[in-house]
């Protein structure tokens, strides 16, 4: 089932649950860019050996392909600013860490993580998220906010979800600690790692199951 939802969906988190910063993560699919194309790479059929069997190369090839598939793919803006067009920088692992990613990742197979930090902006500027209209999946938008389940959004090729940033309140005892990228990436109420994409996950399944009864009941009537 994993396979199947990264060949039908792409995947962007946003992470509202610090109060030092937004990270928006987008899930890169490897098989699927032009060097793993042209070398016939099947995406249903990869396995965990696959990056690990590249070069240094080879991973440096991928992840600049990754960054112009966001770059052209993708719809990004919060406020006045266009993150796509103003050459906002996205960060990715090194190739020992692309090969060999930590558990709690909970990376698919031949996925890896490009990632985009953004500092908060004025109270109520939108981050507006949107996808290719000439794309051949659809997009799903995970939403972290403090102590709550994930938000997800399913965005058809063209479409754009407008999202509400409330900033979240700091806490008293971490007031004066200089944030790292644990706390950025955590929240109260919220597993990292495995268990938020868990969370994420089943989310999906929930909103697709409606989508699959309410379309099996048209059938049905009809």
């Amino acid at each position: 089932m994993a396979h199947s939802h990264q060949l039908l969906y792409e995947n962007i988190e946003v992470n509202l649950t610090s109060e030092e910063g937004i990270r928006i993560d987008i899930t890169i699919h490897a098989p699927e860019l032009p060097l793993a194309v042209a070398r016939k790479v099947d995406p249903a059929a990869v396995g965990e050996e696959w990056l690990k069997s590249l070069s240094d190369d080879d991973l440096a090839e991928l992840v600049r392909q990754a960054e112009t598939f966001v770059r052209s793919h993708f719809v990004l803006s919060y406020g006045q600013v266009d993150l796509v067009e103003s050459g906002a920088r996205w960060e990715f692992s090194e190739p020992a860490l692309l090969r060999d990613p930590p558990p709690e990742s909970a990376l698919p197979a031949g996925c890896f993580l490009g990632t985009l930090w953004m500092k908060w902006g004025e109270s109520g500027t939108p981050l507006v998220v949107g996808f290719d209209a000439e794309a051949q999946k659809r997009l799903l938008v995970a939403v972290a906010r403090p102590a709550s389940f994930p938000e997800v959004h399913d965005l058809a090729p063209g479409e754009s979800v407008s999202l509400v940033l409330a900033h979240p309140a700091p806490k008293a005892s971490e007031a004066d600690s200089p944030p790292t990228p644990d706390t950025l990436a955590s929240a109260p109420g919220i597993q990292t790692g495995v268990g938020r994409r868990v969370m994420i996950f089943l989310a999906t399944v929930l909103g697709l199951g409606g989508l699959g009864a309410l379309l099996a009941r048209r059938r049905t009537s009809a």
